[in-house]
């Protein structure tokens, strides 16, 4: 009973740090379990469709809510020993990328609520304004950081039945190879080194080498403008709406 009464009187800010701590030793202790839970909502997005009143509010609210819960269930685990060592972005670049995927899964139901809220001058502003954020951070991931051709989703989804694979790659390639502390520099170990005869002096290959390299870099000028142009379409289709509204009011 005092167990009981200590957790209901704890701090809002300790509670709330006490469940996430639980949720994120949930998710990475069970990622198959984690799945099902996205799919029941993805689900109900589907099934509640023509159902009741303000069906389609509900479907694209619980579609979102999956969505969501997906990027997080990702993030937490991302942030594992096994996938840590898959990381090629930095933490600003990966921040800007979730909060990216936020709006392009929440962009839906902010429309059909500020309408509902405001009418729809207030529906335009927002998509205007959504807009323009994602174009900005786009314009920023692309300049600034060189992240190469944009993709969508922007955080691609983890495939969970492939976690083991990733662990046991992650594990042997570090059981092979070493960091030196000064100069950052990495080399085989002696214990992994095959004989004279048969080595190939390089260094085993990463999960995310492939034949391109790395994703990302700097791209050629005109593709770069060709990815602006891209970025600002959004823009220039709600301007034309927006112009032609007014071209049909008058």
């Amino acid at each position: 009973m005092s167990d009981n009464a200590e957790f209901i009187f704890q701090s809002p800010v300790k509670l709330s740090n006490d469940i996430w701590k639980k949720y994120k030793a949930a998710v990475i202790a069970n990622p198959q379990s984690v799945t099902l839970l996205e799919t029941a909502f993805r689900a109900i997005s589907y099934f509640s469709v023509g159902r009741m009143k303000d069906s389609r509010l509900l479907s694209e609210l619980a579609y979102s809510t999956s969505n969501l819960l997906v990027l997080l269930n990702d993030h937490i685990l991302r942030g594992t020993k096994a996938l840590q060592a898959e990381l090629t972005e930095s933490c600003n670049e990966q921040r800007l990328r979730q909060w990216l995927a936020v709006l392009e899964y929440t962009e839906v139901i902010l429309e059909m609520g500020f309408e509902r809220l405001g009418g729809d001058t207030t529906k335009w502003l927002i998509v205007v304004l959504i807009q323009v954020t994602k174009a900005i951070i786009r314009l920023v991931l692309l300049i600034y950081f060189n992240s190469g051709i944009q993709q969508s989703p922007p955080i691609a989804p983890l495939n969970r039945q492939k976690l083991g694979e990733v662990s046991e790659t992650v594990n042997k390639m570090s059981a092979q190879t070493v960091t030196l502390k000064r100069s950052g520099r990495l080399i085989r170990t002696l214990q992994s080194s095959p004989a004279i005869h048969a080595r190939e002096w390089a260094l085993p290959k990463s999960q995310h080498d492939g034949p391109g390299g790395p994703p990302g870099g700097a791209l050629p000028q005109q593709i770069l403008l060709g990815e602006c142009l891209n970025i600002g379409r959004p823009l220039a289709y709600c301007i034309i709406l927006y112009r032609h509204k007014l071209r049909r009011l008058t």
